[in-house]
């Protein structure tokens, strides 16, 4: 891109795709593949792993900022918190039962057996020499899209139940502990740890704040 030149070239042809792909998967549908799916693989074609048209332009780059953000606001808007609250007075069978309903409770220990299998795996690939940062590793392999599954989710008319709601919380919660862990990683191998004490507690205050 040449100083103080934006082209809108790449823009168009981003849109365009978005508006083809739906239509040309639409014969072939029955095959199961998501539209999100189709997309990215256009994508692919299109950018640097493929033909080069779309380059890292800055008014791509401002747009997928705010899509990204967009995205992960309408898919927080698709989550029933009302799971989150426990009601008072119950017997233990029935809050453990409970428990087991809940699409975050299962979605967390999805999570964890995520995280452990991610850890096994970070630790083999350094062990044969392929990566030099396992932790780091760990949390790449165990986030989970959350803009990938929400619209699979919503496309098949799913996203509603309890079956639905659990995959949703599932991606949920790995795609925001990994980011805030990655991000943690980052801050501290770059001395910013003041930095991470600072986001810790304003997490504390929002969930004290969600509580109250």
């Amino acid at each position: 891109m040449e100083s103080g030149h934006i082209s809108f070239l790449p823009l168009l042809i981003v849109i365009a795709l978005s508006f083809a792909v739906p239509i040309l998967l639409s014969p072939i549908r029955r095959l199961g593949i998501p539209v999100v799916v189709g997309e990215i693989i256009a994508g692919i074609v299109v950018g640097r792993s493929g033909l080069g048209l779309v380059s890292d332009e800055f008014v791509l780059e401002v747009l997928s900022v705010f899509g990204f953000a967009y995205l992960m606001f309408l898919s927080g808007l698709e989550i029933d918190f009302s799971g989150l609250s426990a009601r008072g007075g119950l017997r233990a069978s029935t809050r453990w039962a409970r428990l087991r309903r809940n699409p975050f409770v299962i979605g967390g220990a999805a999570f964890a057996v995520t995280t452990l299998c991610s850890l096994g795996a970070a630790f083999y690939l350094t062990h044969i020499d392929l990566v030099d940062q396992p932790w780091l590793m760990a949390l790449i392999l165990s986030t989970t899209s959350l803009g990938v599954v929400a619209p699979v989710l919503k496309e098949r008319g799913v996203i509603e139940s309890t079956y639905g709601q659990t995959l949703l919380a599932a991606a949920l919660i790995a795609d925001f502990v990994t980011i805030l862990l990655v991000s943690g990683f980052a801050m501290v191998r770059a001395g910013a740890a003041l930095d991470l004490l600072l986001i810790l507690v304003l997490l504390i205050v929002f969930v004290a704040s969600y509580r109250l």
